[in-house]
This record gives structure tokens, sequence and C-alpha cells, in this order.
């Protein structure tokens, strides 16, 4: 149908129903133009959104390199006595003893200020109080599993 016969058709219509599928077009195209539009707007918006993630990485603290000293200062700092401080392929395993209960959270602070993650503590009383066991990894790495 050639572009000529198809505009004499239109003309021929009455109004009414010219303006009804004018209408019904306009709907059409409006569902198009929503089906191709949306993929797209959520992709904007993802991509928004690992620039601010990617931003916000870059923010975060880098794990500085610990040592036993280090460890040492750290529990001195936060009121702890440490009694045992290894490490193992990179993660730290500290044991302890805690004057008062709020004190680990005191050390777990400043570990986390260094850029390392908590992964296990346990309090635990004994006869001479209360010892502590903690592991931190520095936080680039996988978590432990």
């Amino acid at each position: 149908m050639s572009l000529d016969r198809l505009f004499s058709h239109w003309q021929g219509l009455p109004p009414a129903r010219q303006r009804l599928l004018a209408v019904g077009w306009l709907l059409v195209a409006l569902m198009a133009a929503y089906v191709a539009g949306r993929p797209l707007l959520n992709g904007w918006q993802d991509a928004l959104r690992w620039r601010q993630l990617a931003i916000e990485a870059q923010a975060l603290a880098q794990s500085r390199a610990l040592v036993a000293d280090d460890w040492g200062a750290l529990g001195q700092a936060s009121g702890v006595v440490l009694t045992e401080v290894r490490e193992a392929d990179g993660d730290w395993s500290v044991e302890g003893r805690l004057p008062r209960a709020g004190a680990l959270a005191a050390l777990v602070e400043r570990v986390v200020a260094q850029g390392w993650r908590v992964e296990a503590w346990a309090v635990r009383r004994d006869a001479e109080g209360l010892a502590f066991t903690l592991v931190a990894r520095p936080a680039g790495r996988e978590p432990m599993r």
C-alpha cells in the first residue's frame, strides 16, 4: 500500500474515527517509548550507583601492615593486656586479658581504624577474670568462612 493510498484512505474516514486512531497510535508510541527507555534509564541509574560506589571505595581507609609491636601499642592504648599475638597468612590472632568488657570494644575500634576487619572474637570468664580472643584480617581480603 503506497503512502498516497494510505493518506486518501485516512481522509475518507470519519473525523471521530480519525481521532480514535490517532489516540490509539499515540498510545502505542508512548508504550513503545516506555519499553525502549526503561532499560536505558535503569542502565544510567546503575552507572551512577557504580560511580558513587567507586568514589566511596577510594575513600575507604587502606589496611596498614601491622607487626606484633603495633598490636602491643593498640592493646596498651585500649587498656587490654595481650598474652599472645600470632600471625598466619596475613591474618592476626590475638589473645589477652580484659580489665572490663568495654575494653575489647575500644581495641576493635582501633583495629578497624587501621583498616583491618575483625572476623571473629570471643570473651570468656576464667579464674583470673575476663579473657578474649580476636581474629583480624586486612579489610581488602575476602572474609573468612
